[in-house]
């Protein structure tokens, strides 16, 4: 009867053991997660800065086209 409640203990303590050790990892997991979260945020920001500079240059480059014709649409008119 002993053994069986000393197996038994045994046991349980293992699987504590091994709830503890998954839980340290899953902790560290996330520790290592956590410490990347700025670096991940400043890349976005980085890469979101040269979405906004294509864009700009997009629309600069638009609107010197649009100007460029209405220019000659006008000139053409005045003839």
């Amino acid at each position: 009867m002993y053994y069986l409640l000393l197996i038994l203990f045994l046991l349980i303590k293992l699987i504590n053991n091994q709830e503890l050790f998954t839980s340290s990892a899953e902790l560290q997991q996330l520790i290592n997660i956590e410490n990347k979260i700025p670096k991940i945020i400043e890349n976005y920001i980085i890469l979101e800065n040269e979405r906004l500079e294509n864009l700009k240059d997009l629309a600069e480059n638009y609107l010197k086209i649009f100007q460029i014709k209405e220019k000659h649409v006008f000139q053409q008119r005045m003839i």
